[in-house]
């Protein structure tokens, strides 16, 4: 009667274990319904990569706010125009007056603390290799924000990926992107 007892809730755990598994399943398919805020380097991300950065942003919330800071005056910068408008982002043109100043990081830092002063945000996402992000990500942390850094794996400073809460190497998800559509052309 002892081994059958035993058979039996272990059946029941299994059956448990299973149904927990579906549920977690589920959650993690739905779409995180948090307002986030996207903050975009501009001077340090390639405008070719917004598709890739708002998708892989939609895994941690809703993009309410979309900004990307540089200065689109320059011929560089003439990229940014399609992305700018193509994903409803609103641009924060900073003029480099002196070469080598931080002003896009500085409009980009303030621009931080006053969206996490709104209230109006559960989830930052800084797209930068910058390392100047690593105390504006701890001082959003220290309010109970969760903060996502996105950028170029190596290139992107080992103290602000430990700073976040989430690091997207989109180096990686570009690998896997055109990995998806090499195996989506051979099928």
């Amino acid at each position: 009667h002892e081994l059958q007892r035993l058979q039996d809730q272990n059946r029941s755990f299994r059956a448990l274990e299973k149904d927990l598994k579906q549920i977690i399943l589920e959650e993690e398919r739905k779409a995180p319904e948090s307002p986030l805020a996207l903050l975009i380097d501009g001077d340090n991300i390639s405008w070719r990569d917004v598709g890739l950065i708002i998708q892989e942003a939609e895994r941690y919330g809703i993009a309410t706010t979309r900004r990307v800071y540089g200065d689109f005056a320059k011929p560089s910068a003439l990229g940014w125009k399609g992305p700018i408008v193509n994903f409803g982002m609103m641009p924060i043109q900073q003029f480099s007056m002196i070469a080598g100043k931080n002003s896009t990081d500085c409009a980009m830092i303030v621009d931080a603390m006053d969206l996490l002063h709104s209230g109006k945000h559960e989830v930052f996402c800084i797209v930068t290799n910058d390392s100047d992000f690593t105390r504006v990500a701890t001082r959003i942390r220290d309010d109970g924000k969760r903060v996502v850094a996105m950028g170029y794996g190596e290139q992107t400073s080992c103290f602000l990926k430990a700073a976040c809460d989430d690091f997207v190497n989109l180096n990686l998800q570009k690998s896997c992107n055109d990995q998806k559509s090499c195996n989506d052309q051979k099928s």
